[in-house]
């Protein structure tokens, strides 16, 4: 049912709250790890904080259910306010395509 799917398990181990402060999706939904059925907002994820070496965030994107659609999007990390990473990822659905993870 949800052949294209990414994690993320986000762990902070800097001195400074982690910020999300981008989170696209051009394909796909988020979603809360380990229930691809129940999709997360947007600003649920954008506005997500990790706090410094106490706390880890895990979640993912998937594609729709019963859609021939996998998951292509990007988010940015945020530590006092300056961008210090940047993920972006495509895992089309279509037979024989690559899947594709950046980080900077």
């Amino acid at each position: 049912m949800y052949d294209q799917w990414i994690g993320f398990n986000i762990v902070n181990n800097s001195g400074s709250f982690l910020k999300i402060s981008n989170a696209y999706l051009r394909d796909g939904k988020f979603y809360p790890w380990d229930d691809k059925d129940n999709e997360i907002s947007f600003d649920s994820v954008t506005n997500s904080r990790i706090l410094p070496g106490v706390q880890d965030l895990s979640f993912g994107s998937c594609g729709r259910a019963y859609v021939p659609v996998g998951t292509a999007g990007e988010i940015s990390f945020e530590a006092d306010g300056k961008v210090v990473a940047k993920v972006e990822w495509d895992c089309p659905a279509l037979a024989g395509s690559q899947n594709t993870v950046k980080s900077s």
